[in-house]
């Protein structure tokens, strides 16, 4: 192949198109028909679903439920921890599965950044 025809851009790791950028977890040259608004290949985007999937609940709704047993129990002793256990248990729920899904996708990118680079074909 003459020099002036070849492509400047890596080709996509996925198929051989030129490469419309780099993907943002894997760091992987990608095609345009292969990164998704987010700008994440297709592959990463399901890992990072199946990643976050696979221990989301874990301690989590435990942690939640003792708290919230024992805001209960000090309630009945006292009503000022009655309005703490529902505020708590309006405004910590959402804040607690945000934080959790927050979380495990700094995990998930931490991981992905240790992966070794995509090999030369």
């Amino acid at each position: 192949m003459p020099y002036r025809t070849t492509s400047s851009r890596p080709p996509c790791g996925l198929c051989e198109r030129p490469a419309a950028g780099y993907c943002g977890a894997c760091r992987r040259a990608r095609c345009a028909g292969h990164v998704d608004h987010e700008g994440w290949c297709e592959a990463c985007d399901e890992a990072l679903y199946r990643f976050g999937r696979s221990e989301m609940g874990r301690g989590v709704m435990e942690r939640y439920a003792i708290v919230l047993a024992l805001l209960g129990g000090a309630a009945a002793v006292h009503e000022g921890f009655g309005v703490l256990a529902m505020v708590f248990s309006i405004v910590g729920l959402p804040t607690v599965f945000v934080w959790r899904i927050r979380g495990r996708r700094t995990q998930f990118l931490r991981e992905m950044g240790r992966r070794p680079p995509e090999p030369r074909r």
